[in-house]
């Protein structure tokens, strides 16, 4: 049985969670307008205002490109970038796409 006070709260949450979900398209549509192919490949995900970013990438220079594109987004309260740099990098992408590591 729903009270009165179960429906703002439902509503509430509804909306925070299509808030965070245009948020994470408005940055990954950030992220694919970057003239670097590797932030192209980049996802990300948000909870509770935290802005995660996953993927692999070269160079830390493009780590923190990646970061400063989505940081200024309004609505994140923090990013933490998870991006993977260097030789690791081969390892991330080939376990993404199903090889076995060398």
């Amino acid at each position: 049985m729903l009270t009165s006070t179960d429906v703002p709260t439902r509503m509430a949450h509804r909306f925070y969670h299509w808030v965070e979900s245009e948020l994470i398209a408005l940055a990954l549509r950030r992220l694919q307008s970057s003239p670097y192919a590797e932030l192209r490949r980049i996802t990300c995900e948000m909870e509770s205002g935290v802005l995660r970013l996953h993927g692999a990438v070269p160079r830390y220079y493009l780590k923190q490109h990646a970061y400063r594109i989505v940081a200024d987004l309004k609505g994140v309260r923090h990013v933490e970038n998870d991006i993977v740099v260097g030789k690791r990098t081969e390892l991330v992408l080939n376990s993404a796409a199903g090889a076995p590591a060398a």
